[in-house]
Formats: C-alpha cells, structure tokens, sequence
C-alpha cells in the first residue's frame, strides 16, 4: 500500500481542493436536511435544502475570494460535488414512487430521469458557485488593504 505522504507529493498539492472537500461535506447535511418520509403519495423529484448550498458557497467565496477566476472555479467544483447530494435525494425518491406507482408514471420517470438529474445538478452548482462569486465579490470590496491603495491613487 502507498502512504499517504507520497500521495500527496504526487497529486501536486491540487489548490482547489478545499472546495472539493467543501462541496463534498455538504452531501450528508443536504439529504438529512431535505429527507422526507415516504407518505401516501410520494412524488417523483423532491425539493433539496438550499442551505448547506449557501454555507459552502459562502466558505468557498471567503477561501478563494482574492482572485475572481479562483472563486469561479472553486464555486464551480464546489458545486458539482455537493450535487451528488441532489443526484441521491432524486433516486431515492423515485425509487420509492416507482414501487407505487401505475406503469406510465413509472415509464415517464425512467425517460426524463436524465434530464432532471442534469438540470438539478445545474441548478446545485449555480447556487454553490453564485454564492461563492457573491461573497468573493465582496471579500474584494471589502478588502482595507485595496480600498488604501485606491485612495492613494486616486481612484474610489
């Protein structure tokens, strides 16, 4: 087995890893903060809980906030790991609606599953990375050290 150490000297010390880990973090709170038990009537989808979207956006945004590129690209992969999240509260879901439900409620879930994996996890990562860009944003605004040198030079 390789160690760890050697590991982590061939990977190259990836810099956006903290938003890997982040985005990934949020996946147990999201599905215990968006489970909902099956009732009489289960329908296919399901709504997810925003707020482990808007806590990672906001430490990611914070983390790479200094540079505008980095914080797109951090929310951006931010994003896509926490919509695994999304990805596992569609199937369970829909699992539990395909045991119940009549053979074309069923044939249509299995036909558009694809499309609205896609545009659930879409939505996840514009969340994620929004909220990054927002709080990056104004990270860099709020910076004292840049307002001192715009003043020096004459800018505002």
């Amino acid at each position: 087995m390789v160690p760890l150490r050697s590991r982590r000297e061939e990977s190259g010390g990836d810099p956006l890893r903290f938003a890997l880990v982040v985005g990934l973090a949020t996946v147990p709170f999201t599905v215990a903060l968006s489970w909902q038990s099956p009732e009489g009537t289960t329908a296919v989808g399901g709504s997810v809980s925003g707020l482990p979207l808007l806590v990672a956006g906001t430490l990611v945004g914070y983390r790479y906030g200094d540079c505008a590129t980095r914080v797109r690209r951090a929310g951006v992969r931010a994003g896509l790991a926490a919509s695994v999240a999304t990805v596992l509260l569609y199937a369970a879901t829909t699992v539990s609606t395909i045991g119940t439900a009549s053979t074309t409620v069923t044939a249509v879930a299995v036909v558009l599953a694809p499309f609205v994996v896609a545009v659930g996890a879409a939505l996840t990562v514009l969340v994620t990375a929004g909220t990054a860009a927002l709080v990056g944003w104004i990270r860099r605004r709020a910076d004292p050290d840049r307002r001192t040198a715009n003043r020096k030079d004459g800018h505002q």
